[in-house]
């Protein structure tokens, strides 16, 4: 137990260390949420950088994960007395100091859509596990109506730097619910085609991105915006949650809705994040990055020499994160990554000895082109 807290009750002292860890966590308000006792909250946290011995580091991302680290511990110890595990991990993930490869991770029902834009299932487990960075967002006050909070985490991989003219940031946008991170949607997104912020957090990121990408729209008596987050707005009566946002499509033009609200009983939108995203324009984006052609699935590129070769085919492809995946038909999780073309085909003989690979072409060559397939 922290020195300062040794004094309370222990479940005053769980909800003082609880409400000291909300104020550390990012907001998407403009003033964090405060804390009552100021001069408690300077000794609360000297006390954990002190457990977290942080002396000499000086990167201040890896400062703030220890202490955080070490707060999530404190609040281990005290939930450990009443709760078992499975609750402790909940009341963690939903107060954002849960680690993030301890959630549990619920992928969307589209994620095939994500296949046109360079995203598999792996790249956002990898991503929400293994961030660059991490936001927890949690709106500022309880809702009056008593419902539970929308909760949202944004996780942000980079890949490559700024440098780079084809480094990009993988953003997944997901609802925390307990130790659950239900994943919302995905974007990669290319640093050269964005305003690059100056403090480039997960959510300055995803800001950026629409800020180039998105569309204006309305949701219910709200004024006219490319990008909605922890707002409660008026609803007409006649509008529901299918109809609540009202923007103007363009012409021969694809859209994206991402969005997370719902119209409580006092007749307002508790919009947690909504924004709509040209796909049209996004997808002519992706294709002007050859590190991550947008292209469809490998399955359907080869389908003509499936129905010739049999369903059991295994396939070679060049992963987004380096390496090459080898992958049976249809599976949305590669049967294993290897670092190099010639180990992966040499792996996928051995998983299938029965037939040869189809490989996916990684450059120009008399006998075709990218994302083509050939036999080894």
């Amino acid at each position: 137990m922290l020195p300062s807290l040794k004094h309370l009750p222990r479940d005053e002292a769980e909800s003082v260390l609880a409400s000291f860890a909300k104020t550390l966590l990012p907001t998407p308000e403009e003033h964090p949420p405060s804390f009552p006792d100021p001069a408690l909250a300077a000794r609360l946290l000297q006390e954990l950088q002190q457990r977290a011995e942080i002396v000499n580091i000086k990167n201040p991302d890896e400062v703030r994960g220890r202490v955080f680290s070490v707060l999530a511990q404190e609040l281990s110890s005290y939930a450990l007395r009443s709760s078992n595990i499975n609750e402790i991990k909940a009341r963690l993930g939903e107060r954002g100091v849960l680690r993030s490869d301890y959630y549990k991770i619920e992928l969307p029902p589209n994620i095939r859509e994500l296949h046109k834009r360079g995203i598999r299932p792996n790249h956002i487990e990898s991503a929400i596990r293994y961030p660059s960075a991490v936001e927890h967002l949690t709106q500022e006050g309880s809702d009056p109506t008593g419902e539970p909070e929308l909760l949202i985490s944004l996780f942000a991989k980079t890949i490559g730097s700024l440098t780079d003219a084809h480094g990009f940031t993988l953003l997944v946008e997901s609802q925390r619910i307990g130790a659950t991170q239900r994943v919302l949607g995905a974007w990669r997104i290319y640093h050269a085609d964005i305003q690059w912020p100056s403090r480039a957090t997960p959510l300055a990121i995803l800001k950026a991105f629409v800020e180039v990408f998105g569309v204006i729209f309305e949701v219910g008596d709200g004024p006219p915006t490319k990008f909605v987050l922890y707002q409660r707005i008026p609803v007409p009566k006649d509008r529901n949650e299918i109809n609540l946002l009202r923007f103007q499509k363009p012409d021969r033009h694809d859209l994206a809705s991402q969005q997370l609200l719902r119209i409580n009983s006092e007749g307002y939108a508790e919009v947690a994040i909504a924004f709509i995203i040209d796909m049209t324009i996004y997808l002519a984006a992706l294709r002007g990055h050859p590190a991550a052609p947008v292209r469809e699935p490998y399955s359907e590129r080869a389908s003509e020499v499936i129905k010739m070769s049999g369903e059991d085919r295994l396939f070679v492809e060049r992963g987004s994160e380096g390496g090459y995946a080898v992958r049976r038909r249809d599976s949305e999780r590669a049967s294993d990554v290897l670092p190099t073309q010639a180990e992966a085909i040499e792996r996928a003989r051995e998983l299938n000895p029965g037939a040869p690979p189809l490989v996916e072409r990684v450059r120009y060559t008399t006998g075709g082109k990218p994302d083509k397939w050939r036999k080894p």
